[in-house]
């Protein structure tokens, strides 16, 4: 019989960790990237009780109102889960999203499974790259994180820890794609970014050594047939530490012949890094240093809104396909958001193309300088997140 499942939850993570939750903690495993200290992490109770934390979610019009909100959301999950009720997204617990929460139950939906969560999350990936829809049309393939928030099974202390995945977010929380699509409804996707984040803190070594032979591998195959290899860094979480981020050029400084890159609200970190040449960031909108970047000279990402843009493109639910289910109104409508975007953003009109019209522009990696504001709707390419002569990249929110 299910009884007050949060308190429950944590007398079953003190039971498996055996210890009590509010220990304090001395990190870290065996094999974290460099330099990674304590402050990286959080325990599930200091998450749950910490004001700055949760103050940290209240954005815009989404707002937990209190904390005892959030210790209730399992409660309320696993009595949806069992009366059928289809499960709805949370950003505030994402380590317990979609019909994932059948998983940490035991087979008679008693009580929560701890040992089953710890069995499921700490299983190494069976692979490290992935390729989300979007970035199927491209040469480009992801190294994926859990957006927003992620749970751990710290291996040296035997105990469950917060991991803030994405430190620097702000509105975006309730905007993120990676918390409105597949990678929410399709438990699979969800269960590997959380494997691939334990793997990280776990194992760094073997995290390194692994995805250094897949990007090799992709290498190989592409250059035979004439083509580069891109990485991106996160279609889903972001550079959640300092020494996460340093990490990740070592492994750009070794291949250097692959494009690595990144959209990143993280810019307090990234400025005054010592980049490698084939590392390239684009400074996203929508988190909580917006104000360090400048439109002008840096690349950036932004969105626009529906109340922006329906009255040019829109979605006919007739055809449901990412292919054919966007359509401008007519002609003169195409060009009248192309006005709308120069217009908004202080461009040139001349300097704003749609994603097709990019991909016939000649690139030149080595001498290209931002110059173009790249429309991109929800049935292009990521093409002009990693091309160095797009000073602008703006999603049609969907």
């Amino acid at each position: 019989m299910i009884r007050d499942n949060r308190k429950r939850l944590f007398e079953m993570m003190e039971r498996v960790a055996g210890m009590t939750i509010n220990e304090n903690l001395s990190l870290l495993p065996p094999s974290p990237p460099p330099g990674f200290t304590s402050d990286d992490f959080m325990s599930l109770d200091d998450f749950l009780k910490n004001d700055e934390v949760i103050n940290e979610y209240e954005v815009d019009d989404y707002t937990i109102s209190n904390k005892d909100d959030v210790k209730s959301v399992l409660q309320q999950r696993h009595q949806e889960y069992q009366k059928g009720i289809p499960l709805t997204r949370d950003r505030e617990l994402p380590f317990l999203f979609g019909k994932f929460v059948e998983g940490i139950v035991d087979d008679e939906g008693n009580e929560w499974d701890l040992e089953k969560l710890k069995h499921e999350i700490t299983k190494h990936p069976a692979q490290l790259l992935s390729k989300p829809e979007k970035m199927a049309k491209t040469n480009a393939w992801s190294v994926s994180l859990p957006a927003t928030v992620g749970i751990i099974f710290n291996e040296r202390i035997q105990k469950f820890e917060i991991v803030i995945t994405c430190p620097k977010a702000g509105r975006c929380k309730k905007d993120c794609f990676a918390w409105k699509g597949n990678y929410i409804r399709v438990p699979d996707v969800s269960l590997h970014r959380l494997k691939m984040l334990n793997y990280v803190v776990n194992h760094w070594d073997l995290f390194e050594k692994r995805l250094l032979n897949e990007i090799e591998s992709k290498e190989l195959i592409n250059t035979q047939e004439g083509l580069g290899t891109l990485i991106r860094w996160h279609d889903s979480g972001d550079f959640f530490s300092e020494k996460y981020l340093l990490g990740a050029f070592g492994i750009a400084e070794k291949t250097p012949n692959v494009q690595h890159y990144a959209y990143t609200k993280s810019i307090g970190m990234i400025s005054g890094q010592n980049i490698p040449p084939n590392f390239f960031f684009r400074f996203s909108f929508g988190g909580l240093q917006d104000k360090l970047i400048d439109k002008i000279k840096t690349p950036y990402a932004d969105i626009l809104y529906p109340n922006e843009f329906e009255n040019f493109i829109k979605k006919h639910k007739s055809t449901d396909t990412a292919e054919g289910g966007w359509f401008f109104h007519n002609d003169d409508a195409k060009e009248g958001l192309r006005k709308y975007v120069a217009n908004k953003y202080g461009v040139e009109l001349k300097d704003v193309l749609y994603v097709p019209e990019l991909e016939k522009i000649q690139y030149d990696s080595e001498n290209s300088i931002p110059k173009w504001t790249v429309i991109v709707t929800p049935k292009d390419s990521d093409v002009g997140g990693y091309r160095k002569d797009v000073l602008g990249t703006i999603l049609l929110y969907h």
